[in-house]
Parts: C-alpha cells; sequence; structure tokens
C-alpha cells in the first residue's frame, strides 16, 4: 500500500508509547484483502494484533475504489476471502477490547455525556469506551467522574461519584 515505514517501524512507535505511558489505550485501523494479501500476510497481521499492545482497531474490507491504482492491480482478492478475513479480525478486535474493559472494571475516570436514551445518559472516557449511567440530572456535554462496575457488549455501566 506504499506506506513509508515498516511493520517493524510502526511496532517499534507503539510499544516506544505503551512503555512511556503504560495505561494508554492504543487503537488503529486495519485494511484486509488488500490487492496482493497472500494466507501467510494476513496470519502475519492476525499474529501482529494478538501480541501487540494495540487494543482496539476498526476492520475496512478492501473494496475497489474508481481512482485507485490498486483496482488494476492482478493480485485481487476474491470477496468471500475478505469477508472471512474480516470476520476474523473482528472477532480478534472484539475480544482485546472486551480484556481492555475487564481491566478498566472497578476504576474511576472521567465521562464526557453526550446524549440521554431512554434510561441512562451516554458518554465516553478519554479512551473512547462508552459509558451508561443512570441519573436525575441533565448530563449532555458534562463531564463527571463514574465508577466503572460492569461490561454490557462493548460498553460500560457506571455509577456517577
Amino acid at each position: 500500500m506504499r506506506r513509508k515505514y515498516t511493520v517493524e517501524e510502526y511496532d517499534d512507535y507503539v510499544n516506544l508509547i505503551k512503555n512511556k505511558i503504560p495505561n494508554i489505550c492504543i487503537g488503529t485501523d486495519i485494511i484486509v484483502g488488500f490487492p496482493g494479501e497472500s494466507n501467510d500476510l494476513f496470519e502475519e497481521t492476525k499474529t501482529y494484533l494478538e501480541t501487540s499492545p494495540i487494543n482496539y482497531f476498526h476492520v475496512f474490507s478492501y473494496s475497489e475504489r474508481t481512482m485507485a491504482h490498486s483496482r488494476k492491480f492482478n493480485d485481487q482478492i476474491d470477496p468471500s476471502v475478505i469477508k472471512h478475513r474480516s470476520q476474523v479480525l473482528r472477532e480478534l478486535h472484539k475480544k482485546k477490547w472486551t480484556d481492555y474493559l475487564f481491566k478498566k472494571k472497578g476504576t474511576i475516570t472521567q465521562v464526557l455525556f453526550e446524549q440521554k436514551k431512554k434510561d441512562h445518559w451516554i458518554g465516553s472516557t478519554e479512551d473512547f469506551i462508552k459509558v451508561l449511567a443512570i441519573s436525575t440530572e441533565t448530563l449532555k456535554n458534562k463531564m463527571k467522574y463514574v465508577k466503572l462496575i460492569d461490561i454490557k457488549d462493548n460498553e460500560m455501566i457506571g455509577i456517577i461519584k
């Protein structure tokens, strides 16, 4: 994809950040099925994501774009293979994100609340955790300290302190 860095350079940078700020939440984007992505290359990507300190990743399935040079490459990947690989990495993301959420359980953090749905307010922490909390107070656009007490799907339940 003509990146100006190698996987090793990227990994060095990610680990440098994690060593300097141990509690940091690191996320990245992944494109699956770029032309030329062999089974071995996909497995290398999967192994890297499993073992790296990256906490979450957004998985994008490659698709041809009108102006992209890659649409002319001969080694296009079958859409069914792209779909399967994308699903594999999305499952891995879900596991790594859930592991990260479990580490946050019981902690107190600030949450910026944005909207109310039904009986709870929804907000985000500085590391992009969605938090649900109940309050009779209007919390729209307010920061509150919240104790993270439980996990529901990919979000956390919190109690306002």
